[in-house]
């Protein structure tokens, strides 16, 4: 099983394609991370089969939204945003807004 450590700071390459490393998590589980300077960090995971799992991240996304946080759903260079949890996907990124102008 992979460390908390590891398991928290799974995409620390910017560069990297953003899909599931195999680092411990189930298949079919989605995943609701926060993107930080060096990396991702786990916020929830959830299982489309597992109802209260679903909404226990359902209800923390709307904690991260409430709090200023965007997120949306990485589909290869296309970035779609989201304001409700989408069961099946398999990462949600949360991410501040940038500013400029």
């Amino acid at each position: 099983m992979a460390s908390s450590v590891a398991r928290s700071k799974i995409f620390a390459d910017p560069g990297a394609p953003l899909r599931r490393r195999a680092l411990g998590y189930a298949r079919g589980m989605g995943r609701l991370v926060r993107r930080v300077l060096d990396g991702y960090e786990d916020v929830a995971e959830w299982s489309p089969d597992d109802p209260s799992s679903v909404e226990a991240a359902q209800l923390r996304l709307r904690d991260e939204l409430g709090a200023g946080y965007m997120a949306v759903i990485a589909d290869g260079d296309d970035n779609q945003p989201v304001t409700e949890l989408p069961v099946n996907a398999d990462m949600v990124i949360l991410t501040m807004p940038m500013g400029g102008g």
